[in-house]
């Protein structure tokens, strides 16, 4: 059993509602004592207050400020978008400052997608601290890779791959995330946590299973456009925040899971069933 008390979440947006909707069921069940959302709004955040979660204001770029509002947190996990990466280095000095006990960094990505080192740097920040940490993986969202804005639109007819796409990708609904981190901080000892990186998937397979899948399904085809290895490593020297880019070159290095089948989802509990990738997109394009 965890002997993490109190929480805070620092971004209940995307990934972070969903990991405050199951601490708020692990108070109800009385397995923690507390937890807090910080927000940079002044009208508080719109999942917490829903939720009757108190809400923080803070200013992300004060140390002392955010010093103050971490005392008497054992765990600050946060949720902070691709633009607060970088926000991180603070409030994890603020974290040691004002002795939280675990610090839970907006990681959920691939081991090999380091977002131009800004991950990597946080790490040994965190060693140089002596700050506990715990790293969560859970490949990519799937809300986000089977989408228009990524060029992979099944119901649509028209799917965007790069390179030859032929090796397997993790990925993870938000909804399943949220879930196990929350079952993760409220149920394992300090020892399973602290330095420790945990595997989450909801899924693995290819691009192209996928899309015979959905096609033997519904009876619908798929075009797919093929986008050059070379230019994929252009655009990702150009940008290296070119997610797309970055993430084909990560599955043609064959990189694009996030561990072997028996490293992942070690702490799976009762009730927990991962969403699949055709389930998702099924279900989406219902």
């Amino acid at each position: 059993m965890s002997s993490y008390k109190t929480f805070a979440i620092a971004g209940a947006g995307t990934v972070g509602k969903y990991i405050l909707q199951n601490l708020v069921k692990a108070k109800e069940e009385g397995k923690i004592d507390s937890v807090v959302v910080f927000t940079r709004s002044a009208e508080g955040n719109p999942e917490a207050n829903a939720l009757g979660v108190k809400s923080v204001q803070v200013d992300y770029t004060s140390v002392p400020a955010l010093t103050t509002a971490l005392k008497g947190v054992d765990v600050l996990i946060s949720a902070l978008g691709p633009f607060g990466l970088g926000l991180q280095g603070d409030i994890a000095t603020a974290a040691k400052e004002a002795g939280v006990k675990l610090f839970v960094p907006a990681e959920y990505g691939a081991p090999a997608i380091d977002m131009g080192g800004i991950k990597s740097t946080l790490r040994r920040k965190f060693e140089s601290l002596g700050l506990p940490f715990t790293i969560f993986f859970v490949g990519v969202f799937m809300h986000s890779f089977f989408s228009p804005a990524l060029s992979v639109d099944l119901p649509g007819g028209k799917v965007t791959v790069g390179g030859k796409a032929h090796n397997p990708i993790t990925w993870t609904t938000v909804k399943d995330i949220g879930a196990y981190i929350a079952h993760c901080l409220t149920t394992l000892p300090p020892a399973k946590l602290e330095g420790a990186t945990i595997l989450i998937e909801g899924d693995r397979a290819g691009i192209k299973e996928v899309i015979a899948e959905y096609e033997k399904r519904t009876g619908k085809k798929v075009e797919i456009t093929y986008r050059t290895l070379e230019g994929l490593k252009a655009s990702a020297a150009a940008n290296p925040f070119d997610f797309p880019s970055l993430l084909w070159l990560t599955v043609e290095d064959n990189q694009g899971v996030i561990g072997a089948p028996d490293e992942v989802n070690l702490y799976k509990f009762p009730g927990w069933e991962p969403t699949k990738a055709i389930d998702f997109i099924l279900g989406e394009s219902a």
